[in-house]
């Protein structure tokens, strides 16, 4: 069996991972199919990470995060492991093009986004209308803004808006329930929120706007459309995952196979979490290595 342990996912669990291991000598893979630093480099402001007393912003952080990968001469291989599998004691990455065999991995892969379930979200997003992320939206084309959603993401995304000097709605199902500190922000600012609001549909029109109609029959206008309606675990390559047993410390039934960061506790999202669950990760990989 090769020796190797592999990491999917660059984000700050994924980097501490690697950090780690290279510091014990290890073999190992890091492999992001996506910018490194995943939903990270959405955070307008990261205000309780030991180190930073002013706070620093997500992308700032991934990018410091980035230059000590480079220190280390630590590659980042860029690709997506469509299918992860444990047989026989082994550990079966496909990777585009070939199929790699491990000894341990390392799931640091983060979440994916939560769908508003409304007519026209897909067309939308196929548009670039539409988005999931606030690192991927292109602010040189808009001015006008929609965000869907009323927890401690959409309100963070808010705040990193007006910073851009957009224009900016929050629409909310239910209550807001952000944090204080986001939701004082957001209202001390003077941004509109509508919540008890559900969209229905949405429409592009010819003149390039977005047209949405919410299930009371209101009717409104926006460049774009965020939507932050909560993430899920990105575990779908896992191809055994209805045999796995997950324990809260990131350790599985499978006993190679480990958790880190939001994969493992999508519901808190902390980046100090995330980069703890990392270093143990790794810590615990590296022991099974050694056997």
């Amino acid at each position: 069996m090769n020796r190797r342990i592999l990491i999917i996912g660059a984000g700050p669990a994924g980097i501490a991972a690697a950090l780690e291991l290279n510091r014990q000598s290890a073999d190992f893979k890091l492999v992001e199919k996506g910018k490194i630093g995943g939903i990270a480099r959405n955070a307008n402001l990261i205000r309780n990470y030991p180190g930073f007393p002013d706070g620093i912003s997500g992308r700032d952080f991934i990018d410091l995060m980035e230059k000590q990968l480079n220190q280390f001469s630590i590659e980042v291989v860029h690709g997506e492991v469509k299918s992860l599998e444990y047989v026989n004691g082994k550990i079966v990455a496909k990777i585009p093009k070939n199929s790699a065999i491990f000894s341990a991995a390392i799931i640091a892969s983060g979440t994916l986004p939560k769908k508003a379930n409304f007519r026209g979200e897909k067309q939308l997003y196929k548009r670039r209308r539409l988005f999931y992320e606030i690192a991927d939206v292109d602010f040189d084309k808009i001015s006008d803004v929609v965000v869907i959603g009323g927890g401690d993401v959409a309100f963070d995304y808010v705040i990193s808006l007006l910073q851009k000097n957009m224009s900016i709605r929050i629409i909310s199902r239910s209550e807001p329930k952000a944090i204080e500190f986001l939701m004082a922000n957001a209202k001390k600012l003077g941004i509109i929120i509508r919540q008890n609001e559900t969209i229905s549909s949405a429409k592009l029109e010819r003149s390039g706007k977005v047209v949405l109609r919410t299930k009371g029959g209101d009717i409104l206008s926006t460049d774009c459309v965020i939507v932050a309606v909560g993430r899920k675990p990105n575990i779908l390559l896992l191809k055994n995952f209805s045999e796995i047993k997950i324990f809260d410390d990131g350790r599985t039934s499978f006993g190679n196979i480990f958790l880190a960061g939001d994969v493992l506790h999508s519901d808190i999202r902390q980046m100090g979490l995330a980069v703890g669950d990392g270093i143990r990760a790794a810590y615990n990989a590296a022991k099974i290595i050694e056997r």
